[in-house]
């Protein structure tokens, strides 16, 4: 556009109503570039280009069409927040991902709602985490994969109750309990130990047994927790006379897996005494085979 001024004809382009460039501009398009690309570039060393809205409630922002229908737009929308919003058909837009400066954080809501969001002092997740870098199943060891909680062990899940199939651990590590039978602890690994203390209130152990005395059978208690089988169990017997006076106790049978044993339990003395008789017994096997 030349302008005849003061004699001479000068070049003039400012203030212009619109300027199209291989297309035509309007008033709301006032610059209208038709073209393969568009270069702007540095005159000496940077280059910015500059999209400014009036305040913080409107829009500055770059939109990305096809066949002029919107379907990406990034810049401030609304806000101050830099943001990145989608559409599938240029009307319903969702906001993907968001950069907040006054939070100071980054947040990704691909489906319209917040799934992730990264601050400096945490990362919060609010959707299931698989792909090739997190666990697979509870046998999964490989060395730098996530661990999931339904796979891992915690302060949550250490004590509890214990399961296992195929001989895989399903439940808790440590299982305690105890019941008018005495104690018990399960392990994951299928070990199990149950324990109990008794008191014989006057037990005479006046019989002669050689050149020791013996008691009457002493009732063989039950386990307070099921042993898979017998095959393996061990049992460990100890007792005292309430005078603190060493005692011993002898079984002529072999435990089950639900009682002590199934012979007869009784007491040792080096001498002929009726009193209170103390003892305990600690046994070990499986819970399951």
């Amino acid at each position: 556009m030349r302008v005849y001024s003061e004699g001479n004809w000068v070049t003039q382009f400012q203030n212009l109503g619109g300027l199209g460039i291989g297309s035509v501009s309007d008033p709301t398009n006032r610059l209208s570039v038709a073209a393969e690309a568009s270069l702007f570039s540095h005159e000496g060393n940077d280059h910015r280009i500059k999209v400014n809205k009036a305040g913080t409630a409107d829009t500055a922002a770059l939109l990305f069409q096809s066949n002029w229908t919107g379907h990406a737009e990034m810049g401030l929308a609304g806000d101050t927040r830099f943001s990145v919003k989608v559409s599938a058909d240029g009307s319903a837009w969702q906001e993907a991902l968001a950069i907040d400066p006054a939070l100071q954080s980054i947040s990704l809501a691909p489906a319209g709602m917040e799934r992730l969001r990264l601050k400096d002092t945490e990362l919060a997740l609010n959707v299931p985490i698989s792909g090739a870098a997190v666990q697979s199943s509870a046998t999964d060891t490989t060395a730098g994969r996530l661990a999931l909680a339904q796979h891992a062990y915690g302060p949550g899940n250490l004590l509890g109750g214990v399961a296992q199939m195929a001989g895989v651990p399903t439940g808790a590590v440590i299982e305690q309990g105890s019941n008018a039978n005495g104690h018990y602890m399960r392990l994951a690994d299928g070990t199990q130990i149950c324990w109990h203390e008794f008191t014989e209130t006057g037990l005479a152990v006046t019989t002669p047994y050689g050149s020791l005395y013996r008691s009457g059978t002493i009732a063989a208690p039950t386990f307070p927790a099921a042993f898979a089988s017998a095959a393996g169990l061990v049992t460990v017997f100890r007792g005292h006379f309430a005078t603190n006076i060493d005692g011993w106790l002898v079984a002529n049978g072999v435990p089950s897996a639900t009682a002590l044993t199934v012979g007869s339990l009784r007491a040792i003395s080096a001498i002929s005494r009726t009193e209170d008789f103390r003892w305990h017994y600690l046994a070990i096997g499986r819970w399951f085979t």
